[in-house]
């Protein structure tokens, strides 16, 4: 159980973390795109409903980041005070 939690759970949140920050990017640089089309009045129907839509899952993306965020860092604490641990006498 030990392995799999120093091993594998670190590994497989990184990864799952790093897909949501880039997932998250990509979302964020098309909504710049077409929050600057709007402002130049040049902005399609089909556009507003992709912006809309970016523009709510951006909202509802920004949890579970946060809770990544939030697990990795317990995780690190915790390696770092049982490491601080085993090497006090």
């Amino acid at each position: 159980m030990l392995g799999v939690n120093i091993l594998v759970w670190p590994t497989s949140a990184e990864m799952e973390l790093r897909r949501t920050l880039v997932l998250s990017l990509e979302h964020v640089a098309t909504l710049g795109h077409l929050l600057s089309k709007t402002y130049t009045m040049t902005i399609t129907e089909d556009e507003k409903a992709v912006r809309d839509h970016l523009a709510q899952s951006l909202r509802v993306s920004d949890d579970p980041i946060r809770y990544l965020v939030l697990l990795t860092k317990r995780y690190r604490r915790t390696l770092v005070f049982s490491h601080r641990r085993s090497r006090i006498p």
